[in-house]
C-alpha cells in the first residue's frame, strides 16, 4: 500500500488500524503553545509547543544542567542561575502546532523580544531546515560536520544504510502502523524523529511520549 500526504510518497503496513485511526488519535491530542519568560524582568525569551507542560519544563532544566548542551535556550538558562517561568499562551490542535509555533515567535521578534530559538518554529531547527531562516553555516564547520559522519551509519534510511523498520502503538498497546523507517514514519505522521527515535532507546521513557514505538 502506498500513502501519499502532504507531498510525501511512502509505502507502509497498516494492521488492525487505518491510517485514519492515527490521524484521529493525533487530531484529539491537545497541544500547549508556551513561552519561558526571565523570573527577574518577566521578559519573553523562549517560545515553544508540547503536549505535556511539566515534562517539557523538566527538559529544559535538566539540558541547561549539561554543559555540553550549548543551544541558546540551555546558555540562557545557565545564565540567569534561576528556573524561568512556563506560561501557556494557547492551546491547538496537533495539526496545526508548528503553524500556530511559528505566529508567535513572529509574534514575539515584532515586539523586539530576543529569543533564544534557534528557528522560526515547527519541525526544529537542523540543517538543512528551511525554519532555521538566517542561519549560515561557515565552510568549515560543514567540513567538520562531514568529517565526523563519515563512516556513521544511520538508523533512517540515509547515508546509503537501510533503515529498521518500525511499529506504532497507542498508549494500550494497540498496533496503528509499521514504517520501513524512522525517517519514513516521521515524514507520515509528523513526529519529530528525535521523539521516535527516544521512544525506541529508553523503554522507561516511553511514557512521556503519545505514543509507543518498537523496533520490528
Amino acid at each position: 500500500m502506498r500513502l501519499k500526504l502532504r507531498g510525501v510518497t511512502a509505502p507502509f503496513t497498516l494492521m488492525h488500524h487505518s491510517y485514519f485511526t492515527i490521524l484521529l488519535y493525533i487530531c484529539i491530542m491537545k497541544i500547549y503553545i508556551y513561552v519561558l519568560k526571565d523570573p527577574a524582568s518577566h521578559i519573553v525569551r523562549y517560545v515553544g509547543q508540547t503536549n505535556n507542560l511539566n515534562q517539557r519544563l523538566s527538559r529544559h532544566l535538566n539540558n541547561a544542567k549539561s554543559n555540553k548542551d550549548k543551544r541558546h535556550i540551555s546558555n540562557w538558562i545557565r545564565s540567569i542561575g534561576l528556573n524561568p517561568i512556563m506560561e501557556v499562551i494557547e492551546e491547538c490542535e496537533y495539526l496545526t502546532k508548528n503553524e500556530r509555533e511559528e505566529y508567535w515567535i513572529n509574534y514575539y521578534k515584532s515586539l523586539g523580544c530576543d529569543l533564544c530559538n534557534a528557528s522560526n518554529g515547527g519541525p526544529g531547527a537542523g540543517v538543512g531546515n528551511t525554519n532555521c531562516k538566517g542561519r549560515v553555516m561557515s565552510e568549515e564547520t560543514k567540513k567538520k560536520i562531514s568529517a565526523a559522519n563519515k563512516g556513521r551509519k544511520t538508523t533512517h534510511g540515509k547515508g546509503g544504510v537501510e533503515g529498521k523498520s518500525i511499529s506504532q502503538y497507542t498508549r494500550d498497546g494497540e498496533l496503528l502502523a509499521t514504517f520501513p523507517s524512522i525517517l519514513k514514519a516521521s515524514k507520515i505522521t509528523g513526529i519529530c524523529r528525535r521523539t521516535i527515535k527516544h521512544s525506541l532507546k529508553n523503554n522507561k521513557q516511553r511514557e512521556r511520549h503519545p505514543f509507543i514505538w518498537r523496533y520490528l
